[in-house]
């Protein structure tokens, strides 16, 4: 199985968040500040100790944020603006760059996990993977099994468009497989477990 990357900074990096219950209990909030064309950026990176957890890219001018938005899976990509004037393709771009950032200081570590729906249907199972780890590189991978005689097709989704653009296999049906793989999306959407972010379909993550 191929493996994406959770990225998340280190615990000891932040302040815990202040309350009255256990220390054990309390989530940890970590910040990584860094310079990007001349503009400083943060990433603030909270997890609570079940292993879920978020990460913000935010920028301060004076005592204001001037923009946030947030990572929800803490996989890399950004999928929500809160506010603040870029678009998400712009906003990734500069995540991506503290995140390298972050890991060259040694300030970031992260879990594996999957970015993987399935669905089996009529003694098939369909199988939709997302894989890489920014928004600008990542590519969907589609796959059909046949459960009945075991035989297996993959087709590829090269800019994660929702378009398939190549079959590995040769004698492969591309647009019959299209018109499954879009069904699959829907579905995956409709059950919450694929998203669509800067004209991108995406498998939400999971942690292993």
């Amino acid at each position: 199985m191929i493996q994406s990357l959770k990225y998340l900074l280190l615990p000891f990096m932040g302040l815990l968040v202040i309350s009255c219950s256990s220390t054990q209990n309390l989530p940890v909030k970590s910040v990584f500040q860094f310079d990007h064309n001349e503009q400083t950026y943060q990433i603030i990176s909270i997890s609570s100790p079940d292993g879920e957890g978020r990460n913000f890219l935010t920028k301060m001018e004076g005592d204001l944020t001037t923009l946030k938005y947030l990572d929800m899976d803490q996989d890399g990509i950004l999928e929500v603006i809160q506010f603040g004037g870029l678009g998400l393709t712009e906003a990734n771009l500069i995540y991506a760059a503290g995140i390298q950032k972050a890991m060259e200081a040694g300030k970031f570590r992260n879990r594996e996990g999957s970015r993987k729906f399935e669905f089996a249907e009529n003694d098939t199972l369909f199988t939709i993977e997302t894989i890489g780890h920014y928004v600008d590189h990542i590519y969907n991978k589609f796959t059909i099994v046949d459960l009945r005689n075991k035989t297996k097709t993959t087709f590829l989704d090269h800019d994660s468009d929702g378009q398939l653009d190549a079959a590995e296999a040769e004698k492969a049906n591309l647009q019959r497989a299209q018109n499954v793989y879009s069904r699959m999306l829907q579905r995956g959407i409709d059950q919450a477990q694929i998203y669509r972010s800067d004209k991108k379909y995406m498998v939400k993550f999971k942690a292993v």
